[in-house]
């Protein structure tokens, strides 16, 4: 199945991503697909009660939007990789029916195909001691040749992406809108040096506004796109705990900065509780290599908890 026709499907109504994944599983679509009554058909096959609800008329309105779509996307440099393109991302693949079934991307499209990848993630609101982490622990994982994957945002978000690019490394940014629009504004600036230097991401069209939840939606594939999830620096409640929760449902390694016990405070509480409580790595600066070692290992039931202070 190509991207429009992905597009299209998309566009039907009461169809959405898990549908189109379903018909993809089948390998229910593709040269089959000669008229508008084609698509009604493939449905059907699927949701047949969506199906019953189908007319040709919603198929072209849907076709139109298809078209409308890949124009923009053309006009504005940006590429639409469908989930059988051959650079649509392995990893993601992991994610079976959470799997985006369509990207739009723009820049350096070699490094999607990369699976060397650890996302670097954490609150917005980064203290002088987050910062000071942050920049450490990212510039280790830039000399060990890792993309680094993050979401664009302010504070954590921006040191991963920033310091990878000072330090000569790709970076990949997951944005929760189409890529006509950059968030915050004042990454604009930072997002085009991506698309010279790695790759901006999105499941959603230009034009598409940011809602609460494509944030949610949004971390889902940081995490799915790497082989580990850090986290510089996090409140208890904060956003980055969503990241955190898909990286574990995902079977990603997920770690946690570990502060020196005079560093206690409101941004990294999130980081002492999932420490404490086994669902994180400790990470410091003297135990990157055995956090990197651990991608490949089978997870185990023990304590994750490393030894070792942050030490810079």
């Amino acid at each position: 199945m190509n991207e429009f026709q992905i597009l299209v499907f998309l566009g039907l109504p009461g169809v959405g991503r898990i549908s189109v994944k379903k018909i993809l599983d089948k390998n229910l679509a593709g040269e089959e697909i000669k008229k508008n009554e084609d698509y009604i058909k493939v449905i059907s096959e699927i949701i047949p009660s969506i199906g019953k609800k189908l007319n040709v008329d919603d198929v072209q309105y849907s076709i139109s939007k298809a078209d409308k779509i890949l124009s923009d996307c053309k006009k504005l440099d940006i590429a639409t990789i469908g989930y059988n393109n051959e650079l649509y991302p392995l990893q993601l693949k992991d994610l079976d029916k959470k799997a985006p079934v369509i990207l739009y991307a723009k820049g350096d499209l070699t490094v999607l195909k990369s699976t060397k990848n650890v996302a670097i993630i954490g609150t917005r609101n980064i203290s002088n001691e987050g910062l000071k982490a942050g920049k450490y622990i990212t510039k280790q994982f830039v000399d060990k040749g890792y993309v680094i994957v993050s979401g664009l945002a302010k504070g954590c978000d921006t040191v991963g992406h920033t310091v990878c690019l000072d330090n000569g490394g790709r970076t990949i940014a997951i944005l929760a809108s189409g890529l006509d629009t950059v968030y915050p504004k004042e990454n604009s600036e930072l997002a085009q040096r991506i698309v010279e230097k790695g790759c901006l991401i999105s499941e959603y069209p230009p034009k598409t506004d940011i809602k609460p939840n494509y944030f949610v939606e949004r971390d889902r594939i940081q995490s799915g796109l790497s082989q580990g999830v850090v986290v510089i620096e996090t409140n208890i409640k904060g956003g980055s705990m969503h990241t955190v929760q898909f990286g574990t449902e995902q079977g990603r390694k997920v770690a946690c900065i570990k502060y020196n016990n005079d560093v206690i405070l409101p941004t990294n509480a999130g980081n002492r509780m999932l420490i404490s409580e086994n669902k994180a790595f400790a990470l410091s600066s003297n135990n990157i290599d055995q956090y990197v070692e651990s991608f490949n290992q089978i997870p185990k039931s023990e304590n994750k908890e490393a030894q070792g202070k942050l030490d810079f």
